[in-house]
């Protein structure tokens, strides 16, 4: 009986030892980064199932930064050009965020928080900021800065938002 126990825990251990190393827990995230240019910043971090992002930067100086936390999140942002800067925080599930920075010392500041909320921007021209604050769930947020010089902020708490933000003016 006791060689018995013995055989059983000795079975165990080889069983932890060499076969639940090949047994994935990962967690499946996915990472993509493309530089081209000089100096240029990226960094992606994220904790969580299933998120995906992408960073995608031509020029110089550019610097972007995705934090994701929670589950299926999807992040992209494409800067081109220089000092351009991106930095997106989002947290929960099933959140989509896509930024477009083409010009010069552009700046993008996004905290998106909640379950399915969409955020697209762009920012096409120079010395342009925006800062988005999304809490809620179900929200549609599309941003456009056509121009130079332009600056925005909106803190935004609640659920099933439309929201269209449109700057515009010729290029200085």
């Amino acid at each position: 009986m006791v060689a018995k126990k013995l055989l059983s825990s000795f079975l165990w251990l080889i069983f932890f030892i060499f076969l639940l190393p090949k047994i994935s827990f990962s967690d499946s995230n996915s990472a993509y980064i493309e530089q081209v240019g000089i100096e240029n910043s990226a960094y992606i971090e994220q904790r969580g199932l299933k998120n995906f992002a992408e960073i995608n930067q031509n020029g110089m100086l550019n610097d972007a930064k995705i934090e994701q936390i929670g589950f299926f999140n999807f992040a992209s942002s494409y800067q081109s050009d220089f000092k351009n800067r991106s930095i997106l925080i989002q947290t929960g599930s099933n959140n989509y965020f896509s930024n477009y920075q083409t010009g010069n010392n552009n700046y993008s500041s996004v905290v998106e928080n909640g379950i399915g909320n969409s955020i697209k921007e762009l920012q096409l021209g120079s010395y342009n900021s925006i800062y988005l604050n999304i809490f809620g769930n179900l929200n549609n947020i599309f941003a456009l800065q056509s121009g130079s010089n332009l600056s925005y902020s909106l803190t935004h708490y609640g659920n099933g938002g439309n929201i269209n933000i449109i700057q515009y003016n010729k290029f200085k």
